[in-house]
């Protein structure tokens, strides 16, 4: 770099002109680390401070730049950033958009990932192809994933959301079953979705971690049980069914011991959960080849017939709900959520309820439904206050918006002898 003169000069006029005094140094040296030769640079006046400061920023990146793992153990700190560590390529590592779901709050979060993906898949199935995938993110043993894509190109994209959010809800059934005396504890991989943007074509993956071990398919969504027939998975499945009071049933068990992913839920509606949800057959198929072990008979699981008796029967009195009342073990039966569940949807009421009068007007519901993680256009926040507001009052009671939630819409509307609208939404908090 040019050496910088000290020296002032002199005007015609003999006054000493007001050049910028620059730093003292030896003649001869200049700093040695880069950041020191910026600031000797910015102080002599070369640089202004827009350039320093994006120099800076190209240093900083540089520095923070993903390496490759050294081929040797290091002996000392400075061996790490000699030569035993490689820059990785720049066209082996891509930045992607990261899409998650948590299924107790309902919402999707967007974040961004450094990883990189295989580009030949290592295993095919009928539908979709899966790639080995590491999350530069995340520690060495933990950074290993699998991408998953669709071989039909016409796959609409709703389809890979319906996907995480049904696994979002076996999760918390997972976390319901191993709240029981079971021993044998089970698990949903967390699964969330990719968006290659760098990429030309923009490519939507559906990723989870890798589990190592050997792979077995327990289940399938029409009855089939595999060979060993093991109490855990099926007794899962039953726990499922009796635990949302006949609603829900997971199927499609499969993975690597106890630790699960890509199951099928079925609905007693058919409705939701993806071409998989076969409804009441799917049902019907599961119990006429189940047969209760000794761990539906320590939960207290019976055949579905005693499980669901009564349950069509069950009534539950509407426009019964307020700000402070304390929800019993029926009420919280009856939504399919828990305590905590029930809780912050009424926070979000009496937060978006901003005349105090304790319901929410057509003009309120917006914010509501931001606040719960729902983004609706006006034609649908009309459908919403036509369909859930029964008794014709035009401002939704919380009871009201709370059957509207949990899927009760329309049991509520026959109970007030009205015809259901069939609104839409995500599957029922906690079910």
């Amino acid at each position: 770099k040019r050496q910088v003169s000290t020296q002032s000069t002199w005007g015609e006029s003999g006054v000493k002109s007001a050049r910028r005094r620059t730093p003292s140094i030896k003649r001869g040296v200049l700093p040695n680390n880069e950041f020191d030769q910026l600031k000797f640079l910015l102080a002599s006046g070369i640089l202004k401070e827009t350039e320093y400061e994006r120099r800076v920023r190209c240093i900083k990146r540089e520095l923070n730049a993903v390496h490759d793992k050294p081929h040797e153990t290091p002996i000392s700190t400075a061996s790490i950033y000699g030569e035993c560590t490689l820059l990785k390529e720049r066209d082996e590592v891509e930045q992607v958009f990261r899409y998650q779901f948590e299924y107790r709050s309902r919402k999707w979060t967007k974040s961004m990932l450094l990883v990189k993906i295989d580009s030949t898949p290592f295993d095919e199935g009928a539908m979709r192809s899966a790639y080995r995938m590491k999350d530069l993110t995340k520690a060495e043993g933990e950074d290993r994933f699998v991408a998953k894509s669709s071989k039909d190109e016409d796959e609409p994209l709703e389809t890979y959301f319906v996907d995480v959010e049904m696994q979002a809800m076996c999760r918390y059934f997972a976390d319901e079953y191993n709240k029981t005396q079971v021993f044998k504890k089970v698990e949903f991989v967390e699964a969330f979705l990719i968006e290659r943007f760098q990429k030309p074509e923009k490519t939507i993956m559906a990723c989870e971690p890798f589990i190592a071990g050997e792979y077995v398919k327990y289940s399938n969504n029409y009855g089939y049980v595999s060979p060993d027939d093991r109490n855990t998975p099926q007794a899962f499945s039953h726990f499922t069914h009796w635990h949302s009071n006949g609603r829900f049933i997971v199927v499609d068990i499969q993975g690597v011991g106890d630790i699960y992913t890509d199951p099928q839920v079925h609905s007693r509606d058919g409705e939701g959960f993806g071409k998989g949800n076969v409804g009441l057959d799917g049902m019907d198929q599961f119990f006429a080849t189940h047969r209760c072990n000794s761990i539906c008979k320590l939960l207290g699981l019976t055949d579905k017939a005693e499980d669901l008796e009564g349950t069509e029967e069950r009534e539950y009195q509407p426009n019964s709900l307020s700000y402070d009342h304390v929800p019993s073990e029926e009420d919280l039966a009856y939504f399919g959520i828990d305590r905590d569940q029930y809780k912050f949807i009424v926070s979000m009421f009496k937060e978006a309820d901003e005349d105090g009068s304790g319901e929410i007007s057509l003009q309120e519901l917006p914010s509501l439904c931001r606040r719960l993680g729902l983004d609706l256009p006006t034609d649908k926040l009309l459908e919403l206050m036509h369909t859930v507001d029964v008794d014709g009052s035009g401002e939704l009671s919380l009871t009201e918006f709370m059957m509207w939630w949990t899927g009760h819409e329309g049991e509520m509307a026959s109970q007030s002898g009205e015809g259901a609208g069939g609104a839409g939404g995500l599957p029922p908090a906690g079910k």
